[in-house]
């Protein structure tokens, strides 16, 4: 993984950091390069996350008012609920209302409207190396050159998964190459993915010429990335993502400053900076001050190259069980690959240790558990894996729920019980690592998630980036390892200390984390798959096969909508939270070889599976009712894999399982779409 900025402006008196000064070669460039990670903490790192040092004074009055205000919701909300409201309850009402708002208004928001866009406008070279150096905490360059037509700035950072170290940016043939990501294709499998990306544009644009030669390397990558190239001969900078987006990279292009910036992380929350888009490549004439489009879809057909990610949905129904059992075991052969390729190319990252170190994003429930026993399932091939199991908890000042009774926490503790004993005798060893929130570190913490998530910027984007900021941070824990595999779940639930070995101070040192994200888009596992089938009349009536073959082509349509929306949904926002501590997720679920099957042959009604059952109703007496049952076939899987525990999980949100949303009282009647 890496960080990445570039900036490209007509300007010719730039800035250059402090920490390389005097170091000119000829006044028209310069490269500095740093490999010592502790000059890069103390220099870069820390001053990044310097702002989640202390609390504002409004949030140290909420912290020394919290049981007060606590008081005043219950109080509040009992007289919300009163059928008859008298004057005396009205004014009741208002006087509590005033107290809340005394006690948490804050007026530095009354200024925002004059000070917004001030900070991006400040940004310095130095602040941008110090965001982009906690992406990369291995290695750090920054790069600066210029030619008649435009003046280059280039930061670099390096987190090192992937051996031979390679350092950015890559030089090739007046080519300056950042790229940011992990590739999967079969010749770069066992060495440095950056250093068969600078080959295969050799071999390319000696066949091709520069600028095809660049396009089709690009959409021959196999894998998750992000990148800029600049082809100082050709005065362009090409820029983008992979074809789904699972790499954080925005820009901000001024037209008439004729200037473009692009970097891995937005300098602020009042940014213009925006995502670049998941199936777009960009390029930009800097000679000509023009920017254009390029989408994955046109450059394959113009180079007549099939690719890897298929998004012809089948519509077709699955009525035969030899069919679904053929069905489950390609599925579960693809996720088996899909994980392989992303655990078996990390290599070591310890010098004290061969053991493989990583770590999931657990909330125990169907999607993260099938892909923690699906890497379970490959540590056969490891010397030994080490699998940290991270859940986080937060408590709730609104509700006043504690941190270790949030729904993830009981059943993230369920999941790695009987996943520790399905693979006892597995050379892996299963930790579950528990990450309690106080409500002083939400609030230390939360104005640097806005920062980091932004553009998006709704209380749903900070409920759930927030809940990924402290699961991947460098945050104590507890973890436990199940000593005694014979335990029953009962036995263990009544004096589990007896069997556990504990660490209340431990902290995941796993650089790579594995994220469940995809399963819902693939497999319909959201309320809105369901809601297509509302209303589906019986399935004695004439007109039935026909009208549940519409309503599976409206399924299939919308899951690749879905899929196409995910880099600016989530993607985005989770790789630049998770990534700012210098770890790395990766996604098996949005292995493109994975969802091209999923989509292209998995029928419809595998995934949201309709059976019909017979309601007893008050008003309209019997009735016979479609019961629509999200990701089937992956519950299907995880019954087939062991995992029966939670083949009837039911889908929770993670910040309604964690009780990061609504953390502050007052905020009842909050919507997760409101803007910040």
């Amino acid at each position: 993984m890496c960080g990445i900025f570039c900036s490209v402006t007509s300007k010719t008196d730039v800035q250059h950091p402090v920490v390389v000064e005097g170091r000119y070669q000829d006044g028209s460039c310069l490269f500095w390069e740093t490999s010592d990670a502790t000059f890069i903490e103390n220099t870069f790192i820390t001053k990044s996350r310097e702002c989640s040092s202390q609390l504002s004074e409004i949030d140290k009055k909420k912290l020394s008012h919290v049981q007060e205000l606590r008081e005043l919701n219950e109080r509040l909300n009992k007289l919300k609920n009163t059928i008859k409201v008298s004057s005396e309850a009205a004014e009741s009402r208002r006087a509590i209302e005033s107290r809340i708002q005394e006690i948490t208004y804050d007026e530095s928001h009354d200024d925002l409207s004059t000070t917004s866009g001030s900070k991006e406008t400040n940004t310095t070279i130095e602040d941008f190396m110090s965001l982009i150096a906690t992406r990369g905490p291995d290695y750090l360059s920054y790069s600066f050159f210029r030619d008649a037509s435009a003046s280059f700035q280039l930061v670099s950072s390096v987190l090192s998964l992937r051996q031979p170290f390679t350092q950015q940016p890559l030089e090739l043939d007046e080519l300056s190459l950042q790229f940011n990501g992990e590739l999967y294709n079969e010749e770069c499998l066992a060495t440095n993915d950056t250093d068969y990306i600078k080959s295969l544009l050799g071999e390319n644009m000696a066949r091709l010429g520069r600028k095809d030669g660049i396009l089709r390397t690009v959409i021959s990558l196999y894998g998750e990335f992000a990148f800029t190239i600049i082809d100082k001969r050709d005065k362009l900078v090409y820029f983008g993502r992979d074809v789904i987006g699972r790499r954080s990279l925005l820009y901000s292009y001024d037209e008439r400053q004729k200037s473009l910036c692009i970097s891995s992380l937005p300098p602020s929350s009042d940014s213009d900076f925006q995502e670049c888009k998941g199936n777009e490549l960009m390029i930009y004439d800097y000679r000509n001050n023009a920017l254009e489009t390029r989408t994955y879809s046109q450059l394959f057909k113009n180079y007549d190259m099939e690719p890897y990610l298929g998004l012809v949905p089948t519509t077709d129904s699955c009525e035969s069980d030899s069919i679904l059992d053929q069905r489950i075991e390609e599925l579960h052969a693809k996720l088996a690959t899909s994980c392989d390729l992303r655990i078996s190319t990390v290599h070591p990252l310890h010098p004290d240790s061969e053991n493989y170190k990583v770590g999931v994003l657990f909330s125990g429930g169907l999607d993260c558990t099938v892909l923690a026993a699906m890497l379970c399932e490959q540590s056969s091939k490891l010397p030994k894996l080490e699998l940290d199991l991270v859940t986080v908890g937060f408590e709730n000042s609104r509700t006043n729920t504690k941190a270790s009774s949030t729904p993830d926490r009981k059943l993230s503790k369920l999941s790695w019980f009987h996943l520790s004993k399905l693979f006892s005798k597995s050379n892996v060893e299963i930790r579950l690592v528990e990450i309690d929130v106080s409500y002083e570190q939400w609030l230390l913490h939360r104005k640097k998630v806005m920062s980091l998530m932004f553009p998006r910027n709704t209380e749903m984007d900070l409920s759930i980036a927030i809940a990924f900021y402290f699961a991947s941070g460098c945050f104590i824990g507890r973890k436990s390892v199940l000593r005694d595999n014979s335990v029953s779940w009962n036995d263990f639930q009544a004096q589990e200390d007896q069997y556990l070995s504990v660490d209340d101070s431990y902290m995941s040192n796993s650089k790579v984390l594995f994220s469940g994200l995809g399963a819902d888009e693939l497999f319909a596992g959201y309320s809105r798959h369901e809601a297509l089938f509302n209303d589906l009349m019986k399935p004695d009536t004439q007109e039935y096969d026909s009208e549940i073959k519409k309503r599976n082509q409206s399924l299939a349509l919308s899951l690749i909508h879905d899929i196409n929306i995910i880099y600016e949904r989530n993607l985005g926002r989770d790789d630049r939270v998770v990534s700012s501590w210098g770890k790395e997720l990766r996604y098996p679920y949005l292995d493109e070889k994975l969802i091209s099957f999923v989509v292209s042959t998995i029928e419809p009604n595998l995934k949201l599976k309709i059976s019909w059952e017979t309601v007893n109703s008050k008003k309209k007496g019997v009735l016979f009712k479609a019961v629509a049952t999200r990701k089937w076939i992956l519950r299907q899987l995880a019954k087939r894999m062991g995992l029966a525990w939670v083949q009837n999980e039911p889908k929770r949100a993670i910040q309604f399982g964690v009780k990061s949303a609504k953390m502050e009282i007052g905020q009842n009647k909050v919507k997760g779409t409101d803007k910040l």
